[in-house]
Formats: C-alpha cells, structure tokens, sequence
C-alpha cells in the first residue's frame, strides 16, 4: 500500500457499517416504509420494536489500512491452514483459494478490529481467518457435491437409464 505524508491512498472499497436507527412507535408502517425505505414486514417489525438495524443482511465491510499488514495476514492464514484443515484432502487441493479467501476477509474486517487488554489484533485475525476459511470450504464442498449429483443425472437421462430405488443408496438409475 502505498502512503503519502502518514495518509493512506484513497481505496476504491465501498464500506458497509451496521447502524441501530430508531423508529418512533407512534409511526405507522406507511410512514416507516416512506421515511426509511424499508418492505412492509421489516417496516413493521422496526414498528413494533422501535428500532431496526440498516444494513443488517448485507456482509459488513469497514477497511482500515493501517492495521493490515499483508506478510502477518499471509503468515496468520497459513498458521490457520496448518492448525485446522491440513488434514483434509479437499482443502488441500483448494489451499490457495483459501488463503486468499481469509485473507481478503482479514481486509474487509481491517476496520472493525479493535485491539483490547485481553485480546490483540493477531488474535482476532486468527479467528477472522478460521471462520473465513471454514465457511469457504464448507460452501465449496456442498457446490461439488450438487455438481457431482446433477452430473450423474444428467449423464444417467443421456444414456436413457431407467430409475431405481436402493435402500442403501437412495433413487439410482441403471
């Protein structure tokens, strides 16, 4: 990264903080979907409990910088690999993707990392990278295991195989 005079370059990363806004209950759901832009449910809802969380679905995205060190976070999401998923064949074979997958997240999160008496900045990211990876790979083993299942279809209603139902295995074709 590139500074200038202790600033760091503008970066092109649009941030997504979470915000409590609070709603007044003597609003009504028209008024709150009016004011605030919001569905009818969630409008109503915000209603009843006075307040609702702006950007609440979306992935939250805060980017500081001056606390990420790229050679730490390389170094972090290695150590996470080795500790948690080096035995497993299938994140052996994605090991790049995984690391690039905690450390992109280590970024986004750059921000919102505090460092506290109890817990440092190192700390954080390790369990940043831990959950990153862990998601990726359980995400990545269920993508493979629907193409896996669409493919053997496909490839059983091609050659014009004819259903069965096993009891160990489930509906087959042969």
């Amino acid at each position: 990264m590139n500074q200038q005079g202790g600033r760091s370059k503008q970066i092109g990363v649009k941030e997504v903080k979470r915000q409590k806004i609070y709603v007044p209950k003597s609003m009504t759901t028209n008024q709150v979907m009016e004011k605030y832009g919001l569905k009818r449910g969630a409008a109503y809802r915000a209603g009843k409990k006075g307040f609702f969380v702006k950007n609440y679905s979306r992935p939250q995205v805060c980017v500081d910088p001056s606390k990420f060190n790229p050679d730490i976070c390389y170094r972090i999401a290695g150590r996470v690999f080795k500790s948690n998923l080096s035995r497993d064949p299938v994140a052996r074979s994605i090991r790049e993707d995984l690391i690039q997958e905690a450390v992109k997240s280590m970024w986004e999160k750059s921000g919102l990392l505090k460092e506290s008496k109890k817990y440092n900045i190192n700390y954080q990211y390790y369990f940043v990278a831990r959950n990153y990876m862990n998601s990726y790979l359980t995400k990545w083993k269920r993508q493979m295991r629907y193409y896996e299942l669409f493919e053997d279809i496909v490839n059983a209603i091609q050659m014009g195989r004819r259903r069965a139902y096993d009891p160990v295995s489930g509906w087959m074709y042969c």
